[in-house]
């Protein structure tokens, strides 16, 4: 993904674009997992999302107000962001 998006912005050899991103992802800890599928990440994110619309949903309806939904969204957001990320 890093690869991807760098060919936009930079226009060097692709060779010296692959190097940055390696020491890119050697700076942060990441390269073991620099070649990662995304998809996953994404259908778990799409799944997060509408757990959280359902959880909204449904205290919605106990409440009878959105001021809990925005805590409730919130939180969820963290928890579930968290455990798919897996921090």
């Amino acid at each position: 993904m890093l690869r991807f998006t760098a060919r936009f912005f930079y226009k060097s050899a692709r060779d010296a674009i692959d190097a940055r991103v390696d020491e890119m992802l050697a700076l942060v800890g990441l390269s073991q997992k620099a070649d990662r599928p995304v998809m996953g990440l994404v259908h778990a994110l799409i799944y997060t999302i509408g757990a959280i619309g359902m959880i909204n949903g449904w205290l919605a309806a106990k409440a009878g107000a959105i001021w809990p939904n925005l805590i409730a969204a919130s939180v969820m957001n963290l928890i579930l962001s968290s455990l798919i990320l897996g921090l």
